[in-house]
């Protein structure tokens, strides 16, 4: 579990923890899913992609994959992250999906909001609530 801040809500879908602020009035929707770690054996790249069909594919099926950007974390382990500008003026959305690479195995992760200003404001934040519950270290370039 991830320590949350105040007004923030969780719950658990089909094995995968959501957290969002939702509850919070006046607040601009954001939201973030865990996905339950998976096995993984093969290329960092050809991952991304596959994980990108079995998470997304469902739910957004006309859109197409963005190439990953590549980091490492302070003890090199892969993290792979895309984003995607969704929706249109009247209802705008942003996703960043991204994947953790551990060893023989990986973490997905979705983060939902409506502009991308909105992701920017609280990246720093929600990144270090992440690495508290051990996914991985600090993020580096």
């Amino acid at each position: 579990m991830i320590n949350l801040p105040g007004g923030w809500g969780s719950n658990m879908k089909a094995g995968n923890f959501v957290y969002s602020n939702y509850n919070i009035k006046g607040s601009e929707p954001f939201s973030i899913t865990l996905f339950k770690p998976e096995t993984f054996s093969g290329k960092p790249d050809s991952l991304f992609y596959e994980a990108w069909k079995k998470y997304l594919m469902p739910v957004l099926p006309a859109t197409d994959i963005p190439r990953p950007r590549k980091w490492s974390t302070d003890n090199e382990l892969p993290l792979l992250t895309a984003s995607k500008e969704l929706g249109d003026k009247l209802n705008p959305a942003f996703c960043v999906f991204g994947i953790y690479i551990l060893e023989g195995s990986y973490q997905a992760f979705l983060i939902q909001t409506p502009m991308a200003r909105t992701y920017r404001d609280v990246q720093a934040e929600w990144q270090e609530r992440l690495l508290e519950v051990g996914m991985a270290g600090p993020v580096k370039k």
